[in-house]
Protein backbone atom coordinates (compact mmCIF):
# COMPACT_ATOMS: atom_id res chain seq x y z
CA UNK A 1 0.00 0.00 0.00
CA UNK A 2 1.45 3.61 -1.19
CA UNK A 3 1.20 6.84 0.35
CA UNK A 4 -1.24 9.08 -1.87
CA UNK A 5 0.48 11.96 -3.38
CA UNK A 6 -1.56 14.24 -5.08
CA UNK A 7 1.58 16.03 -6.54
CA UNK A 8 2.57 12.43 -7.85
CA UNK A 9 -0.93 11.67 -9.10
CA UNK A 10 -0.63 14.52 -11.35
CA UNK A 11 2.47 13.78 -12.50
CA UNK A 12 0.92 10.64 -13.48
CA UNK A 13 -1.57 11.68 -14.96
CA UNK A 14 -2.67 12.95 -18.45
CA UNK A 15 -2.55 9.79 -20.10
CA UNK A 16 0.54 8.41 -19.11
CA UNK A 17 0.58 4.64 -18.19
CA UNK A 18 0.74 4.03 -14.36
CA UNK A 19 2.91 0.45 -14.28
CA UNK A 20 2.06 -2.12 -11.82
CA UNK A 21 4.85 -4.03 -13.10
CA UNK A 22 7.35 -1.39 -11.70
CA UNK A 23 4.95 -1.09 -8.49
CA UNK A 24 5.32 -5.07 -7.70
CA UNK A 25 9.29 -4.76 -8.40
CA UNK A 26 9.54 -2.04 -6.00
CA UNK A 27 7.43 -3.04 -3.12
CA UNK A 28 8.67 -3.85 -0.23
CA UNK A 29 6.19 -6.58 -0.10
CA UNK A 30 3.03 -7.10 -1.42
CA UNK A 31 0.87 -4.29 -3.34
CA UNK A 32 -2.68 -3.92 -1.78
CA UNK A 33 -5.70 -3.55 -4.37
CA UNK A 34 -9.12 -3.75 -4.09
CA UNK A 35 -12.27 -5.00 -6.52
CA UNK A 36 -14.75 -2.34 -8.14
CA UNK A 37 -18.37 -3.23 -9.28
CA UNK A 38 -20.22 -0.51 -9.55
CA UNK A 39 -19.97 1.52 -12.89
CA UNK A 40 -18.38 4.74 -11.55
CA UNK A 41 -15.24 6.58 -12.08
CA UNK A 42 -14.86 7.78 -9.03
CA UNK A 43 -14.88 4.87 -6.78
CA UNK A 44 -11.48 4.48 -8.82
CA UNK A 45 -10.16 8.03 -7.86
CA UNK A 46 -11.10 7.28 -4.07
CA UNK A 47 -9.36 4.01 -4.38
CA UNK A 48 -6.56 5.88 -5.25
CA UNK A 49 -6.93 8.79 -2.63
CA UNK A 50 -7.17 5.75 -0.54
CA UNK A 51 -3.82 4.20 -1.13
CA UNK A 52 -4.49 1.44 -2.89
CA UNK A 53 -1.90 0.55 -5.84
CA UNK A 54 -4.26 -0.33 -8.07
CA UNK A 55 -8.36 -1.78 -8.85
CA UNK A 56 -9.70 -4.63 -10.27
CA UNK A 57 -12.73 -3.71 -12.10
CA UNK A 58 -14.73 -6.80 -12.10
CA UNK A 59 -16.54 -6.80 -16.17
CA UNK A 60 -17.49 -10.61 -15.89
CA UNK A 61 -19.87 -10.15 -12.51
CA UNK A 62 -21.43 -6.78 -12.91
CA UNK A 63 -23.36 -4.13 -15.56
CA UNK A 64 -20.31 -2.81 -16.65
CA UNK A 65 -19.89 -1.85 -19.88
CA UNK A 66 -16.58 -0.41 -21.79
CA UNK A 67 -17.69 2.98 -22.14
CA UNK A 68 -18.05 2.71 -18.07
CA UNK A 69 -14.78 1.17 -18.25
CA UNK A 70 -13.02 3.74 -20.18
CA UNK A 71 -14.28 6.44 -17.90
CA UNK A 72 -12.45 4.26 -14.98
CA UNK A 73 -9.05 4.51 -16.88
CA UNK A 74 -9.19 7.95 -16.89
CA UNK A 75 -10.13 8.26 -13.47
CA UNK A 76 -6.97 5.38 -12.73
CA UNK A 77 -4.56 7.82 -15.15
CA UNK A 78 -5.67 11.11 -13.28
CA UNK A 79 -5.48 9.82 -9.90
CA UNK A 80 -2.38 7.77 -9.93
CA UNK A 81 -3.66 3.90 -9.70
CA UNK A 82 -3.25 0.52 -11.90
CA UNK A 83 -6.94 0.16 -13.25
CA UNK A 84 -7.08 -3.49 -14.36
CA UNK A 85 -10.08 -5.25 -15.72
CA UNK A 86 -11.48 -8.75 -15.38
CA UNK A 87 -12.98 -9.55 -18.40
CA UNK A 88 -16.34 -11.93 -18.92
CA UNK A 89 -14.11 -14.30 -20.73
CA UNK A 90 -10.89 -15.35 -22.98
CA UNK A 91 -12.74 -14.84 -26.59
CA UNK A 92 -10.10 -12.20 -28.17
CA UNK A 93 -12.53 -9.88 -29.17
CA UNK A 94 -13.50 -9.43 -25.34
CA UNK A 95 -9.94 -8.62 -24.54
CA UNK A 96 -9.51 -6.35 -27.80
CA UNK A 97 -12.51 -4.28 -26.64
CA UNK A 98 -11.37 -3.92 -23.11
CA UNK A 99 -7.90 -2.71 -24.00
CA UNK A 100 -9.04 -0.48 -26.37
CA UNK A 101 -10.54 1.59 -23.60
CA UNK A 102 -7.17 2.16 -22.64
CA UNK A 103 -6.62 0.77 -19.25
CA UNK A 104 -3.84 -1.00 -17.85
CA UNK A 105 -4.42 -4.55 -17.89
CA UNK A 106 -6.76 -8.01 -18.15
CA UNK A 107 -7.30 -10.45 -15.84
CA UNK A 108 -9.01 -13.61 -17.70
CA UNK A 109 -11.42 -15.90 -15.35
CA UNK A 110 -11.43 -19.57 -15.11
CA UNK A 111 -8.14 -20.31 -17.57
CA UNK A 112 -7.87 -24.33 -16.81
CA UNK A 113 -5.07 -24.86 -19.76
CA UNK A 114 -1.45 -23.80 -20.79
CA UNK A 115 -3.34 -23.56 -24.14
CA UNK A 116 -5.92 -20.78 -23.21
CA UNK A 117 -3.15 -19.15 -21.23
CA UNK A 118 -1.13 -18.71 -24.15
CA UNK A 119 -4.20 -17.74 -25.79
CA UNK A 120 -4.95 -14.74 -23.52
CA UNK A 121 -0.99 -13.93 -24.03
CA UNK A 122 -1.35 -13.79 -27.67
CA UNK A 123 -4.42 -11.40 -27.27
CA UNK A 124 -2.95 -8.95 -24.60
CA UNK A 125 0.44 -8.58 -26.53
CA UNK A 126 0.63 -7.20 -30.23
CA UNK A 127 2.98 -8.64 -32.98
CA UNK A 128 5.67 -9.92 -33.12
CA UNK A 129 5.40 -11.41 -29.21
CA UNK A 130 0.87 -12.30 -30.02
CA UNK A 131 -1.81 -10.99 -32.04
CA UNK A 132 -3.24 -8.04 -30.67
CA UNK A 133 -4.43 -5.65 -33.38
CA UNK A 134 -5.29 -2.14 -32.90
CA UNK A 135 -6.70 1.05 -34.11
CA UNK A 136 -5.25 4.85 -33.92
CA UNK A 137 -8.75 5.97 -33.06
CA UNK A 138 -8.99 4.52 -29.73
CA UNK A 139 -7.99 5.75 -26.52
CA UNK A 140 -6.26 3.04 -26.03
CA UNK A 141 -3.92 4.18 -28.82
CA UNK A 142 -4.09 7.77 -28.19
CA UNK A 143 -6.97 8.58 -30.42
CA UNK A 144 -4.03 9.81 -33.55
CA UNK A 145 -2.52 12.54 -31.69
CA UNK A 146 0.34 13.86 -32.77
CA UNK A 147 3.55 13.29 -30.71
CA UNK A 148 1.88 10.39 -28.64
CA UNK A 149 4.15 7.67 -27.30
CA UNK A 150 2.18 4.47 -26.69
CA UNK A 151 1.89 2.86 -23.85
CA UNK A 152 3.39 -0.10 -22.37
CA UNK A 153 2.24 -3.70 -22.77
CA UNK A 154 -0.65 -4.24 -20.74
CA UNK A 155 -0.58 -6.54 -17.38
CA UNK A 156 -1.62 -9.63 -17.93
CA UNK A 157 -3.20 -12.35 -15.86
CA UNK A 158 -5.06 -14.91 -15.48
CA UNK A 159 -7.25 -16.50 -12.65
CA UNK A 160 -6.74 -20.36 -11.50
CA UNK A 161 -10.45 -21.10 -10.07
CA UNK A 162 -10.95 -24.93 -10.88
CA UNK A 163 -9.37 -27.97 -10.36
CA UNK A 164 -7.65 -28.76 -13.85
CA UNK A 165 -6.69 -24.93 -13.62
CA UNK A 166 -4.16 -25.93 -10.62
CA UNK A 167 -3.62 -29.03 -11.73
CA UNK A 168 -2.17 -27.35 -14.58
CA UNK A 169 -0.29 -24.46 -12.63
CA UNK A 170 2.90 -26.05 -13.78
CA UNK A 171 2.66 -25.04 -17.23
CA UNK A 172 1.05 -22.22 -17.15
CA UNK A 173 3.08 -20.51 -15.14
CA UNK A 174 5.52 -21.36 -17.71
CA UNK A 175 4.25 -19.49 -20.86
CA UNK A 176 6.15 -15.94 -21.29
CA UNK A 177 4.27 -12.38 -21.25
CA UNK A 178 2.01 -13.84 -18.39
CA UNK A 179 2.40 -11.03 -15.06
CA UNK A 180 0.16 -12.85 -12.51
CA UNK A 181 -1.52 -15.48 -11.69
CA UNK A 182 -4.80 -14.97 -9.11
CA UNK A 183 -6.25 -17.53 -7.04
CA UNK A 184 -10.06 -17.49 -7.18
CA UNK A 185 -10.97 -19.62 -3.98
CA UNK A 186 -15.03 -19.61 -4.27
CA UNK A 187 -15.20 -21.13 -7.71
CA UNK A 188 -12.62 -23.17 -6.93
CA UNK A 189 -14.46 -24.65 -4.04
CA UNK A 190 -17.44 -24.57 -6.55
CA UNK A 191 -15.68 -26.78 -9.01
CA UNK A 192 -14.42 -29.31 -6.26
CA UNK A 193 -18.12 -29.84 -5.01
CA UNK A 194 -19.77 -30.34 -8.60
CA UNK A 195 -16.86 -32.94 -9.29
CA UNK A 196 -19.05 -34.47 -5.52
CA UNK A 197 -16.47 -33.46 -3.06
CA UNK A 198 -18.02 -33.68 -0.20
CA UNK A 199 -18.18 -29.57 1.96
CA UNK A 200 -15.34 -30.65 4.53
CA UNK A 201 -13.02 -32.03 2.42
CA UNK A 202 -13.53 -29.60 -0.60
CA UNK A 203 -12.40 -26.96 2.24
CA UNK A 204 -9.33 -28.98 3.03
CA UNK A 205 -8.69 -29.18 -0.83
CA UNK A 206 -9.06 -25.07 -1.49
CA UNK A 207 -6.25 -24.42 1.14
CA UNK A 208 -4.47 -27.08 -0.65
CA UNK A 209 -4.54 -25.57 -3.94
CA UNK A 210 -4.19 -22.48 -2.66
CA UNK A 211 -0.60 -23.56 -1.37
CA UNK A 212 -0.09 -25.64 -4.63
CA UNK A 213 -0.21 -22.02 -6.85
CA UNK A 214 1.71 -20.19 -4.68
CA UNK A 215 4.47 -22.90 -4.77
CA UNK A 216 4.24 -23.30 -8.57
CA UNK A 217 5.99 -19.62 -8.56
CA UNK A 218 8.49 -20.07 -6.16
CA UNK A 219 12.00 -19.51 -8.00
CA UNK A 220 10.60 -17.97 -10.78
CA UNK A 221 11.37 -13.96 -11.49
CA UNK A 222 7.95 -13.91 -13.33
CA UNK A 223 5.07 -14.08 -13.29
CA UNK A 224 4.07 -13.30 -9.86
CA UNK A 225 1.07 -14.63 -7.57
CA UNK A 226 -2.28 -12.63 -6.30
CA UNK A 227 -4.85 -13.30 -4.18
CA UNK A 228 -7.96 -11.97 -2.77
CA UNK A 229 -6.75 -11.61 0.63
CA UNK A 230 -9.48 -10.80 2.60
CA UNK A 231 -11.92 -13.98 1.08
CA UNK A 232 -12.97 -15.89 4.15
CA UNK A 233 -11.09 -18.72 3.52
CA UNK A 234 -7.92 -16.56 3.60
CA UNK A 235 -8.44 -13.41 5.68
CA UNK A 236 -4.50 -12.47 5.58
CA UNK A 237 -3.35 -9.71 6.19
CA UNK A 238 -0.10 -7.52 4.57
CA UNK A 239 2.17 -9.61 6.44
CA UNK A 240 0.61 -12.68 6.19
CA UNK A 241 0.81 -12.53 1.96
CA UNK A 242 4.30 -10.78 2.18
CA UNK A 243 5.66 -14.18 4.29
CA UNK A 244 3.61 -16.43 1.63
CA UNK A 245 5.66 -14.59 -1.41
CA UNK A 246 2.13 -13.46 -2.32
CA UNK A 247 2.81 -10.09 -4.83
CA UNK A 248 -0.43 -8.52 -5.21
CA UNK A 249 -3.16 -8.85 -2.64
CA UNK A 250 -7.11 -7.59 -3.19
CA UNK A 251 -8.86 -6.11 0.04
CA UNK A 252 -12.99 -6.07 0.16
CA UNK A 253 -14.33 -4.25 -3.00
CA UNK A 254 -16.63 -1.32 -3.62
CA UNK A 255 -20.30 -3.38 -2.23
CA UNK A 256 -18.24 -4.45 0.32
CA UNK A 257 -17.15 -1.06 2.02
CA UNK A 258 -20.67 0.74 1.01
CA UNK A 259 -22.60 -2.23 2.07
CA UNK A 260 -21.00 -1.93 5.52
CA UNK A 261 -20.64 1.58 5.82
CA UNK A 262 -24.81 1.73 5.29
CA UNK A 263 -25.29 -0.96 7.72
CA UNK A 264 -23.08 0.59 10.50
CA UNK A 265 -24.36 3.69 10.10
CA UNK A 266 -28.26 2.40 10.41
CA UNK A 267 -26.71 0.57 13.68
CA UNK A 268 -25.89 4.19 15.16
CA UNK A 269 -28.64 5.67 14.44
Amino acid sequence: MREHSPTAALELGGGLLIDLRERVRSADGCVAGSWVTLPCAAIVEMSAWAGFDFVIVDMEHSVISESDLEHMGRAGDASGISVLVRVRNHQKEDITAALDTGIHGVLIPMVESAAVAEHVVSAVHPPPRGTRSSSPHSRGSGYSTKGYVPKATPFCAVEIESRKGVDEIGEIVRIPGLDMVFIGPSDLRLSLLAEGVDQPTAEIRVAAAVDHVIASVQGLTWPVVGVPASHPKLQWDRATCTAKGVRLATMSSDVDALASGLLEGLKRF
